[in-house]
């Protein structure tokens, strides 16, 4: 090596350094809060007494897009949806209507969204013929147009049987919904290979007839679809999880159950998914050591799982009680989120692995405050490379705060911020709903601060 090259070298490793810091360089960017000053009604058009709830969202760098279901009478529940395509800065000045039954015929709940790329996908349980059917809707250009009529999914006579716990998955065209008949208590899942366009044949049956499941989720990638879901064939409830290798096609006869508890002996319950690249990471609740958060995983697309699951928390003595969790998954990065009461309100506390789940590091405590001051509740985690975002809800009346890490999860930023520009406690917020994308950042909930009605209102975050 030259005298030259020598003296040069450690100047290129310092301008490649201060590149990384500042943004540059050829690395993943990491994110900047640039949230907007005034947080903004994303439902203009709603009368001050509709109760706007259940906001769900999805993004594309500038491109976001919202659903929620608009309250305005005991037969009047709207599926109403929103974009916009310049990062939040404004929206549609008329939300369209996804629900294509006569106003006043029935109601609208279980709302649930899928997106990928200009595919939108929107579901959600409807009275209009009496018990709850699965009623669904899609654009395919980025919201622009949607069917001319909603799709009714399952195939049972109109408004006989009652559909609970609906979730979705998508990937391309194919588009996933799993739900619970309650009736005969059978856990369906419906594959649409058309981009919603049809649904193909009868909702399959996921699990043997003595399972009674709940409480499902569902989650797809690489061609493959999971499901879990809580299951009482053994008395409490377990978590089980079943697999379909060919793009819901076909499922294998039953699930495999992977919590590693005495089966049907503790209470397990509300299962969540995560996959990428055929690793499948699962959170649940479990009561057999106080009600505390579990994990497991599997790297061979749910075909095998660790024989051993992971209580989530660190407390000295098992908390009373959950407020939610979440779980985002990327590379081989899996995030979990929690709050609990161990310290009197419930704190908010993540933990990360960066060996595809087969241990974590040391949780971290994400809200302000002294602990167990101001209860945290229904936390929501989004990642995105580097770049991971929580939001959740705090305090009484309550606030939405948003935090984030640059480095993996290694370290958060604090103190949180928060999403909603009132002053705390005025816009009493609810059902908070985070999405990401690189940099981009949506924050959505339900706000309460013009009573008697609710408000969804957004914040963004722009590069």
């Amino acid at each position: 090596m030259s005298d030259r090259v020598r003296r040069v070298w450690p100047l290129a490793l310092l301008l490649a350094a201060l590149a990384s810091a500042c943004g540059g360089g050829s690395g993943p960017p990491r994110f900047r809060p640039n949230f907007f000053d005034a947080d903004r009604a994303i439902d203009p058009t709603s009368p001050v007494t509709a109760r706007s709830d259940s906001p769900q969202v999805c993004c594309d760098r500038n491109r976001v897009y919202a659903a929620w279901i608009d309250r305005r009478g005991p037969f009047d529940n709207r599926v109403l949806f929103t974009r916009s395509t310049n990062a939040g800065a404004s929206f549609d000045p008329i939300p369209r209507r996804l629900d294509t039954d006569p106003l006043g015929f029935g109601g609208s709940d279980g709302l649930v969204m899928c997106c990928d790329g200009n595919r939108i996908y929107v579901a959600w349980l409807d009275t209009r013929d009496g018990l709850p059917d699965v009623r669904f809707n899609r654009s395919l250009d980025g919201g622009t147009t949607w069917l001319g009529a909603d799709i009714r999914v399952n195939v049972n006579e109109a408004g006989t049987l009652t559909h609970a716990g609906l979730r979705m998955c998508c990937e391309g065209d194919r588009v996933h919904l799993a739900f619970v008949v309650v009736e005969d208590e059978l856990l369906r899942v419906a594959v649409s290979f058309s981009a919603g366009t049809a649904f193909s044949g009868a909702p399959q049956v996921v699990h043997p007839p003595i399972a009674l499941p709940a409480e499902p989720d569902i989650c797809c990638d690489d061609g493959e679809v999971y499901v879990a879901w809580a299951d009482f064939r053994d008395g409490f409830g377990d978590i089980y999880v079943n697999r379909s290798a060919n793009g819901g096609s076909s499922w294998e006869p039953d699930g495999v159950r992977i919590d590693r508890g005495v089966a049907g002996v503790a209470d397990s319950r509300r299962p969540r998914l995560c996959c990428t690249s055929r690793r499948v990471y699962a959170a649940w609740e479990d009561d057999r050591t106080g009600r505390t958060v579990w994990f497991n995983r599997s790297v061979d697309g749910a075909r095998t799982w660790r024989s051993i699951d992971l209580r989530m928390d660190q407390a000295a003595t098992p908390p009373a009680a959950v407020g939610g969790y979440d779980l985002c998954c990327e590379r081989g990065e899996v995030y979990v989120a929690w709050t609990d009461t161990r310290s009197g309100a419930a704190d908010l506390f993540v933990r990360r692995s960066t060996n595809l789940g087969l241990d974590f590091d040391p949780e971290l405590r994400l809200d302000d405050g002294a602990p167990g001051g101001s209860a945290s509740v229904r936390p929501q985690l989004c990642c995105d490379g580097p770049n991971v975002y929580a939001a959740w809800v705090e305090g009484s009346p309550e606030n939405v705060r948003f935090t984030w890490s640059t480095n993996d999860g290694r370290t958060w930023n604090a103190p949180s911020l928060p999403m909603n520009t009132t002053a705390d406690g005025v816009a009493m917020s609810a059902v908070p709903a985070l999405c990401c994308s690189s940099v981009n950042v949506y924050v959505a909930w339900s706000d309460g601060r013009e009573p008697p009605g609710r408000r969804i209102r957004m914040n963004a975050s722009r590069p």
